[in-house]
């Protein structure tokens, strides 16, 4: 698979200098002027010998702009020169000479260089429209190598994704998923990250998440999970934020299955919901984020086993003397609504109600 960071070492994009339309012709146009004016000058310098040298020095800017800028350019420069040519004045004919020897002499220089900006400057032309549609084949060429660099980043990130998913739904049994609940409930404040994201990934299945916990006025994440998901989202919700005004002091639980719920929602979040102590009424000691930016990355029964997941990790925080220092300021909140769910349990298959459980 591409690496996108390759592809722009070896293409880089082109960037356009501001002012480049106008300073370009005008660039040409003070080069133009400069080389009649050494031709100019030359001519002056020879006025007054009996015989002129030859080449004659109006060939210079008519050969040059033919090279340079190609057949328009050519022909103005030949016309200016045959301006400039009658202009200083005919030479005087010889007495040997004839008229047809006369005009011979005289338009030769006229017609060669006419001649010379109409070869020279429709090579040039040529040239130079290959070269542009060059330049754009290999511009389209370049914006291709980004797309596909793009398209390679999000094409990894979602075999990233995929792959834990798979793993998690596929290796995680429940013997694990219990494992993983009595290794959080022995945690100590040195191997609680650890387990914490053995047990979010047992559960429900993703690593892509974010702990925090209520310090004075505003959320921080205390607890590193080593993941880039934390990195990702803020380390500090402030009590002004939306989401401490809904999670925190309304305790809601935000879904992105739920449409409401989406406005107070980023892109790559899955599920945010409160945690709370065991202290009767229960009181806002944290937020649990989780992670997942599409629908297919969204596991079966996202609310109960959220809900789930919230119980047993504000259980095991409420042990942690980081948790329970007195700096920390507890938001009391509602009572949670009652209601009824049922769960399928892996002893026999069969519907089970259980009441009175809390939506954490």
């Amino acid at each position: 698979m591409t690496d996108r960071s390759h592809i722009d070492t070896v293409v880089p994009p082109r960037a356009t200098e501001p002012g480049s339309s106008w300073r370009t012709p005008l660039r040409h146009v003070v080069g133009i002027f400069l080389l009649f004016a050494l031709a100019l000058l030359m001519m002056h310098l020879t006025r007054h010998e009996a015989v002129r040298t030859y080449p004659h020095p109006l060939w210079l800017p008519v050969i040059v702009v033919s090279l340079h800028l190609g057949l328009g350019a050519g022909i103005a420069a030949a016309i200016v020169a045959i301006g400039i040519f009658l202009w200083e004045g005919l030479p005087p004919q010889i007495w040997t000479e004839d008229l047809y020897q006369y005009v011979g002499r005289v338009g030769a220089e006229p017609i060669g260089w006419t001649c010379m900006a109409l070869l020279v400057g429709y090579m040039r032309r040529h040239q130079i429209r290959e070269r542009s549609e060059i330049k754009a084949e290999l511009a389209e060429r370049d914006e291709l190598c980004r797309t596909i660099a793009n398209r390679c980043d999000e094409l990894r990130q979602r075999a990233d994704m995929l792959e834990r998913q798979i793993a998690a739904n596929a290796v995680t049994s429940n013997v694990e998923i219990a494992e993983a609940i009595c290794g959080l409930n022995v945690a100590d404040s040195t191997d609680f990250a650890l387990r914490l994201r053995l047990f979010v990934t047992a559960v429900m299945g993703t690593s892509e998440f974010a702990l925090y916990l209520l310090r004075g006025d505003e959320l921080r994440a205390d607890i590193d999970p080593g993941n880039e998901y934390q990195s990702a989202v803020d380390a500090v919700i402030p009590s002004s934020h939306p989401l401490f005004d809904a999670v925190i002091r309304s305790r809601r639980t935000l879904l992105a299955t739920r449409l409401a719920d989406r406005d107070l929602l980023d892109r790559r979040d899955a599920a945010i919901g409160p945690l709370t102590d065991q202290n009767s009424p229960p009181q806002a000691i944290g937020l649990l984020r989780i992670g997942g930016s599409s629908q297919a990355e969204f596991p079966e029964d996202l609310e109960r086993k959220f809900t789930l997941a919230r119980s047993d990790i504000s259980r095991a925080l409420g042990r942690l003397p980081k948790v329970n220092h007195t700096d920390a300021t507890h938001i009391p909140v509602a009572p949670p609504v009652e209601r009824q769910t049922r769960v399928r349990t892996p002893e026999n298959g069969q519907l089970r109600n259980w009441s009175d459980v809390p939506a954490q």
